[in-house]
């Protein structure tokens, strides 16, 4: 349907435009505004009714099409974020020696006290720039 959607939306338009030829003929050849009135409804209004759907169909298959090139813009752009965390990231300590609690701002060595008996998770590569180092058990300086 989406390749269909240009194609129709330009079918539509066309026959739009036709209406409103034709509706503008019939008009032209009335001179009293009584037998004016069918040609205006039927060709008039059927053919901008006909152009204003056309519009919506074309408009609706660009922002689609905008929609997902941003998709894929974020996408590019959350990979590189990524690979740029992960260069940044300090060196100091590996992952599996330190761990942070979930909704805490600081990560600490597996055998801190202030992390005893909390559940705890692997501190990921952005983890370390959003959060600080504990200063009990002070991970940064391993």
């Amino acid at each position: 349907m989406r390749r269909l959607q240009p194609a129709l939306a330009w079918g539509l338009a066309g026959a739009g435009a036709a209406l409103l030829v034709l509706g503008w003929y019939g008009v032209s050849g009335q001179s009293l505004t009584a037998k004016q009135l069918p040609y205006l409804v039927s060709g008039g209004l059927g053919g901008i009714a006909l152009v204003v759907l056309a519009a919506a169909l074309l408009t609706t298959q660009d922002v689609r099409r905008q929609l997902e090139r941003l998709d894929r813009m974020e996408q590019r752009v959350t990979t590189l974020y990524d690979l740029l965390v992960e260069e940044l990231v300090p060196a100091a300590t590996d992952a599996a020696e330190v761990v942070r609690v979930p909704g805490g701002s600081t990560y600490h060595r597996p055998t801190c006290p202030l992390v005893a008996g909390k559940e705890t998770s692997p501190l990921g590569p952005a983890d370390r720039l959003a959060l600080t180092p504990c200063d009990v058990c002070q991970p940064a300086a391993a």
